[in-house]
């Protein structure tokens, strides 16, 4: 009995060592588990971070682009803005260049008339051209005024496609309203030489 006694005591302490072993094994393969675990959220984690400043360096780039494509085309609009002006500006000083001359030939054809009048020449004719062409100064005036204010107010205009349009088709106006000016002076000029001919004719034709 006390030999009995003895192996179901030697038993009892190998089953507990034995489940004591296997708890301490669990235990360890639960730690490393869990540390496993720690570790890829800490990989996680980092990588997250990584994409995180990815995604804010790709914006800060977008962001750089961005604005160096507006500073271009605030660049290029300025550019183009100066070419308008200077083109208009050019424009405006040639139609007023055109209507001085003009005006110079309205002077000569003015004193013409005084002069062949004094020779005893009928210069009616030479004279209602002059008339109507003075009309048509006061309209090629008009007209080139408009255009000047029309072109002077493109490059602060707020749509500067619109303003360009009204500038250009006034433009067109004052050189139309220049032209007929020009033509009727042509026509007075006409008409002086062909009455100053025909007095120069029909002198002669009395001497003879």
């Amino acid at each position: 009995m006390v030999v009995a006694a003895f192996a179901i005591s030697v038993s009892s302490s190998l089953i507990l060592a034995t489940e004591g072993s296997d708890d301490s094994g669990e235990s360890r393969k639960l730690n490393s588990a869990g540390v496993d675990l720690k570790d890829k959220k800490a990989e996680f984690s980092e990588k997250k971070l990584e994409l995180k400043n990815k995604k804010e360096e790709i914006r800060e780039k977008k962001d750089e682009l961005k604005e160096r494509e507006a500073s271009k085309r605030a660049e290029l609009k300025e550019k183009k803005l100066d070419l308008v002006k200077k083109r208009f500006t050019y424009l405006s000083r040639h139609l007023n260049a055109y209507l001085l001359r003009l005006d110079k030939i309205s002077d000569k054809v003015s004193k013409r008339i005084t002069k062949l009048n004094a020779q005893g020449v009928d210069t009616s004719k030479g004279q209602a051209k002059l008339d109507e062409a003075k009309l048509l100064r006061g309209l090629a005036k008009t007209a080139v005024d408009k255009a000047i204010v029309d072109a002077q107010s493109v490059v602060g205009a707020a749509d500067i496609k619109a303003a360009t349009d009204t500038a250009v088709a006034s433009i067109k106006d004052a050189k139309t309203a220049l032209f007929n000016y020009h033509k009727k002076l042509v026509e007075a000029t006409k008409e002086l030489k062909a009455s100053r001919e025909l007095r120069e004719g029909t002198g002669s034709a009395e001497k003879d």
